[in-house]
């Protein structure tokens, strides 16, 4: 039988923080159940591509957001 997987990164627009950041929240599916996780990230709004699911340009912030989002797909805790 086979399972199906996946990982996605949304950002929780509705909890803005004082400084104009929101949280990147995760999302893991395995056949078809869903959990989701905060990464303890936080990013300006402006920079994060929706489609992608990953920060845009080439500031201190998004490639540092990135780094991090790399990292906890890569993570032997997730798999």
């Amino acid at each position: 039988m086979k399972s199906t997987f996946s990982t996605i990164f949304y950002l929780k627009r509705q909890a803005v923080k004082k400084d104009g950041t929101v949280p990147v929240m995760g999302r893991i599916t395995v056949d078809g159940t869903q959990t989701q996780f905060s990464c303890k990230i936080t990013i300006d709004p402006k920079v994060w591509d929706t489609k992608s699911g990953r920060a845009t340009g080439r500031s201190a912030a998004a490639i540092e957001a990135n780094r991090m989002l790399d990292n906890m797909c890569m993570s032997p805790k997730l798999l």
